[in-house]
């Protein structure tokens, strides 16, 4: 009967073993399958990481692209007298992104006055400097006002009547 015990005794402590062994290897299999999980935790954070810098980066950019029937509708909400002048404010704001931008950030009643400032700082930098004919430098007489083909172009403020639109002019 001893040996009978004996012989369930070990089997017992064989199937024991191979139990403890088997929740051993599931212990490891869950350490592994952890440690999975802490490298994907620390990946998707990352991850997030990176997505909120390229949001930050997306908000200091502007994305809002104007359209040139955009540009041409806040011309006429402007008002403006001359259709001569909406059409070089146009001209000029569809080939300097930059400056639409500038404008359409700015309140409704505010842009006319930003809008001229622009025109006017482009017209005094984009004024030409007049070239003297070798006649001139040869102390002759100038050419005279006939020769030339077109007289100069009034500047955008003086055709817009500067007194009418900013209220810093003094009468």
């Amino acid at each position: 009967m001893v040996n009978v015990v004996d012989a369930q005794f070990d089997r017992l402590t064989t199937r024991l073993d191979a139990f403890i062994d088997y929740f051993g290897r599931g212990n490891d299999l869950t350490q592994r399958l952890s440690d999975i999980v802490e490298r994907q935790v620390v990946a998707i954070e990352r991850r997030n990481d990176l997505i909120n810098d390229q949001i930050n980066v997306m908000r200091r950019t502007s994305t809002v692209q104007y359209s040139e029937s955009d540009i041409w509708e806040m011309l006429v909400g402007l008002n403006l007298p001359d259709e001569q002048i909406m059409v070089q404010c146009y001209d000029w704001l569809c080939n300097n992104p930059s400056d639409v931008r500038r404008l359409f950030g700015l309140p409704q009643h505010l842009r006319l006055n930003q809008l001229l400032k622009i025109m006017g700082a482009m017209a005094s930098s984009s004024k030409p400097s007049r070239k003297r004919s070798s006649k001139e430098r040869k102390g002759k007489s100038p050419a005279t006002a006939s020769e030339h083909s077109s007289g100069p172009l009034p500047s955008i403020e003086d055709a817009l009547n500067r007194a009418r639109f900013f209220t810093d002019v003094i009468k």
